[in-house]
Formats: C-alpha cells, structure tokens, sequence
C-alpha cells in the first residue's frame, strides 16, 4: 500500500534495469508485454536492493514476467520475488551472488515463481562476504540444469566458516530436471574442503525433488 510503499512503481519487463532496482521499494512488473527483462551485468558494484528492500512482484496472477539474472547482488538488505519467471543468464553460474563485493542479503525470498535453468546454482556463496542470512523457496518451481554438481545453493570455500547463514526454507515447490543427473539441492563442498555453517537450519515441507 502506499503508506508502506509510498514510491510504488509499474514496470514493462523491457524497462528493468539496475538502477530502478538499485533503490529497492516495491516494483510491479506488467507481463502483459512478450518481451524479457535483462540484469546480465558480471559488474560488481552494480547491486540491487542497494537503499532498502526490493519486493518486485508480476502484476497479473498466473502471469510471470521475465527477468533475466546473472549473479545479483545486494547490499545487506531483503530482496522479495513473488510471481516472477527468472533464467539464469547463459553466461553466468549463478543467479544470484558469487564472489564479489559486499554482497550480502539479509533474506532472499522467491514466492509463485519460476527458476530456468539454473546453470550451477541460484545462490552461489563463494566468500564470507556474500552470505546471506535466510533463503525462502516457497510454492514455486525450479528447473534444475543437467550437469554435473549443480545445486539449488552451493556453499563453496575450503575451510571457511559462514556464521551468518541460519535459515533455508524450501516450502512447497517442484524442484526438477527433464534429464535424470547427480546433483544437489544444497551443497556444502565435499569431505576434504567443508563450508562451516553452525547456525544453519533446513527446513523442506510439502515439496517434491525429482530428476
């Protein structure tokens, strides 16, 4: 409402770019239109969410508006999706985060939307300075790209320690591949080379894994 969102806007796909992101607030997306928003910047300082939360919502129900992502970044505070329809930009591993920047968020949240493809990870957490503190998935669906290690959140860095992270929620959504692969819905780097997280709680309700 406009007490809370006084700045409210309504976007076509076309007209996203960082710089109305950038200041967060809250943001619908018309999907009236065919065309796809594009965030394919690889440019560290570029960040969105970088005044206060951003809530980008598709306008119409049922109607999820294109955004194209590569390794989105924030700047310790809440980004909110609900409707949306996010690729993973064809050069990119992840599409949110990496290594770069102070990039943390404070929660991630993705509510009815739709993940294609994800290439290694949506969230992909190189550094102790691009962790996050809470990730929701919650009724969405999630087409999982068919290689080796890909992973819904990957937690990379030998031997480092992320006191941060506390919470992933996965609450019910369709996580799937067309190709049967091995993959992961969280990786935590293998035996050798562990990611401490001791704050880390995973809670996965009323959800399907298949591929």
């Amino acid at each position: 409402n406009k007490t809370n969102y006084p700045t409210a806007k309504l976007l076509a796909p076309s007209a996203i770019t960082y710089t109305n992101l950038s200041d967060g607030g809250l943001i619908f997306i018309d999907g009236s239109e065919p065309a796809t928003g594009s965030l394919t910047d690889y440019n560290s300082t570029k960040e969105i969410a970088k005044a206060k939360t951003l809530v980008l919502v598709g306008r119409y129900e049922g109607v999820h508006p294109t955004l194209e992502v590569c390794e989105l970044r924030a700047n310790e505070n809440d980004a909110i999706f609900a409707n949306m329809h996010l690729k993973t930009f064809a050069g990119a591993t992840s599409s949110f985060a990496k290594n770069s920047g102070a990039t943390k968020y404070t929660s991630l949240k993705f509510y009815d939307s739709f993940f294609e493809p994800v290439k290694q990870a949506i969230y992909q957490l190189n550094s102790v300075n691009v962790c996050f503190k809470e990730i929701v998935f919650d009724n969405s669906i999630v087409k999982m790209f068919p290689a080796a290690d890909t992973s819904l959140v990957a937690m990379n860095g030998a031997n480092r320690t992320y006191n941060e992270v506390s919470s992933i929620v996965i609450n019910n959504t369709v996580i799937y591949s067309e190709t049967l692969f091995s993959g992961y819905v969280i990786w935590g780097q293998t035996s050798s080379a562990v990611c401490n997280m001791p704050n880390l709680t995973i809670k996965v309700t009323g959800s399907t894994i298949s591929g």
